[in-house]
């Protein structure tokens, strides 16, 4: 999977392959998408973006379980 880097009104976009935003950052704030056809590599990868721009390591693991549906969780942002 490839993913789009883009700057929409003020936030820094990732989109995935089929145009869907992964990440939206804008201010100091991070906002992850989950879809339930997202592969491992594509979780592993937004859990770490997600991760490195709010600065918390831990933030990777409950990222994780939020794109796993692990959580009931409908939004997940920091």
């Amino acid at each position: 999977m490839a993913f789009t880097f883009e700057k929409l009104d003020g936030e820094n976009v990732v989109k995935d392959d089929d145009g869907r935003v992964l990440v939206r950052a804008k201010g100091g704030r991070v906002g992850i998408a989950r879809f339930p056809d997202m592969d491992e590599k594509t979780k592993k990868y937004i859990a770490q973006v997600y991760a490195d721009l709010t600065g918390f390591g831990f933030a990777r693991e409950k990222a994780m379980d939020f794109l796993n549906y692990e959580t009931n969780e409908n939004e997940f942002c920091s």
